[in-house]
């Protein structure tokens, strides 16, 4: 597949892709490019340029495992970003710089584990975020940022414990 950027909003959705690498130099993935595939995985493991993942860009695929890791100038996950896959772990501890989680961004998955331990800059997670998952404890406890949370964030979900920051107000 030729990196084609930007990209038009939806350019590689409905074709049957299973596996998608993305370059280092990659900045935007635009609302919808990968929509409704077949993605089981995705490879962002180069991408440390990577600041915004548009609305829908995964959603309605089959993903089972999510690495932004490599992800460190991720500022933003946008809305139904990775919904309706079936993501098990999320690892975002290395989005030092991440300020948005929108709404539904990991909404209808499988996440047994999120974790946000260093997203220090992180002000809003979204209506419906973590919606319809398997999670049994947040731990939010590191986001002095954050301001917002918002309905349903975490709503038919199993938790036990939720951890906020001391200081914030809600």
């Amino acid at each position: 597949l030729e990196w084609i950027y930007p990209q038009p909003q939806g350019i590689f959705s409905r074709k049957g892709l299973v596996h998608v690498k993305f370059p280092a130099t990659i900045e935007v993935i635009n609302n919808h490019t990968f929509r409704e595939n077949q993605l089981t995985g995705i490879d962002l493991s180069e991408c440390t340029s990577l600041t915004i993942i548009g609305d829908g860009a995964f959603a309605d695929n089959a993903i089972t495992a999510l690495d932004l890791v490599a992800c460190t100038s991720l500022t933003r996950v946008g809305k139904y970003a990775f919904g309706q896959n079936e993501i098990t772990n999320l690892d975002m501890s290395a989005c030092k710089v991440l300020r948005t989680i929108d709404n539904g961004s990991f909404n209808d998955n499988k996440l047994r584990s999120v974790n946000l331990n260093e997203c220090r800059a992180l002000m809003k997670i979204g209506n419906d975020a973590f919606f319809d998952n398997e999670l049994s404890e947040i731990v939010l406890d590191h986001c002095t940022s954050l301001v917002s949370i918002g309905g349903g964030a975490f709503y038919m979900n199993e938790l036990n414990d939720l951890v906020l920051p001391v200081s914030n107000e809600y």
